[in-house]
Order: C-alpha cells, then sequence, then structure tokens
C-alpha cells in the first residue's frame, strides 16, 4: 500500500465515519419527534437507522485493522486511527441510546403528556447542537472547535436539572389517571440525552486530539 493510496483509504474512512454520524444524528431526530410529538412513525424509523449505525462501525472498525496490519503507520497516523476508532465507540452508542428512546415513545403512545413535555424539545435540540459540532469536528479537523464542545453540555445540564425538578414534583403530586409510568418514562429521556450529550463531547474531543499536529493530554 503506497502512503498516497494510504491517506487516501484514511480520509475515505473518515467519510464514512461522518456517514455513521449523520445516521446517529438522524436516529436522534426521528426519536425525539416519536417523545415530544407523539410521531410514532418517525420512532419507528429509529431501529433500522441503529442498524444502518452498528453495520458502519463494524466497516469502519475493520478498515482501521486493516491500516494497522498492512501499513505499519507512523505515530501521527497511529493517533488519527485511534482516534476514529474511539469515535465510533462513541456514535454508536449514540444510536444505541436514539433506539432507547424511540422505544420510550411508543411506551409513552396514547398517555397524556406534562405541559412541560415541550422543555424535552428545547433539551433535546441542545443535544442535537452538541452531537452536530462534533461531527462537524471530525470534517474540519479543528482541535479548537473539538475541544469547545464539552462548554456546550453546560446547557444540557442546566435542562437536565429544569426537568429532574418538574418530573420530582409531578410524581410527588401523583400522575393521577393510571399514568404514573409518564414520568418515570421522562426520567428515562433525560438520562439517555445526558449520555448523548456526553458521547458528544468525547466523540468531538477525540477529533481534536487526531487532527494533525497535535498531541493527548
Amino acid at each position: 500500500m503506497t502512503r498516497e493510496f494510504f491517506v487516501q483509504e484514511l480520509n475515505a474512512t473518515r467519510t464514512e465515519l461522518l456517514r455513521m454520524g449523520a445516521l446517529a444524528e438522524k436516529a436522534l431526530s426521528d426519536a425525539l419527534l416519536g417523545i415530544v410529538h407523539s410521531n410514532l412513525e418517525a420512532a419507528g424509523r429509529v431501529k433500522a437507522l441503529e442498524e444502518a449505525i452498528d453495520s458502519s462501525n463494524r466497516t469502519i472498525y475493520d478498515r482501521c485493522l486493516r491500516f494497522i496490519n498492512l501499513q505499519a503507520p507512523v505515530a501521527s497516523d497511529t493517533r488519527y486511527i485511534t482516534g476514529i476508532l474511539e469515535a465510533i465507540v462513541n456514535i454508536e452508542r449514540i444510536g444505541d441510546y436514539a433506539d432507547d428512546l424511540a422505544e420510550v415513545a411508543f411506551a409513552l403512545a396514547g398517555k397524556p403528556l406534562p405541559p412541560f413535555i415541550q422543555d424535552f424539545e428545547v433539551m433535546g435540540s441542545h443535544v442535537q447542537m452538541m452531537v452536530r459540532a462534533a461531527l462537524d469536528t471530525w470534517a474540519t479537523l479543528d482541535r479548537e472547535q473539538g475541544l469547545a464542545v464539552r462548554a456546550m453540555d453546560d446547557r444540557v445540564d442546566a435542562d437536565y436539572q429544569k426537568l429532574f425538578q418538574s418530573l420530582s414534583t409531578l410524581v410527588q403530586q401523583g400522575a393521577g389517571d393510571g399514568n404514573g409510568s409518564v414520568p418515570l418514562y421522562l426520567v428515562l429521556v433525560c438520562r439517555y440525552l445526558e449520555r448523548i450529550a456526553d458521547h458528544a463531547v468525547s466523540a468531538a474531543e477525540q477529533a481534536a486530539y487526531a487532527a494533525p499536529n497535535t498531541t493527548r493530554r
């Protein structure tokens, strides 16, 4: 494998990572539509997206192992390949959590939702911005851009605390009408979104450390 061909293959692998990330973005968007707007058609699309994410994950993993076995990459290449391998784990987990969110959407179907359900859309949009920022960092390999994503998590933490307080109040007041499971399901939504945000931070920082002329901390 010539150096030129090796670099082309590395770039193609990064493109595949971005495609995998776009699938995760779509899965998250559809899952949120299912929860906030009771759009079960959108929620129903998530399973196939999650399976496509898993397939892409395996393809990228196999490619990276082939690079390591056949090319004997230099230090900067190794950092780049390792960053890709770590990032696809985080993107795959985002897909898994999107699938979990879609399952919650089906569990909530037909149940009355609290008046603050739109606050989940706000939290979801903040999480989506973090995922997009992480993928943009992989597109640009801009170190400063990647390291800035962690600060975006503060908004998600604030959303989490606000929603958790609202849900705690709802539980204390009693859900009524036999729908006591609703606040419990929505607590899961908060936790899944928080975890997606954490994985977005990790994916962004992996891109930052994989960028040229950078070293790991």
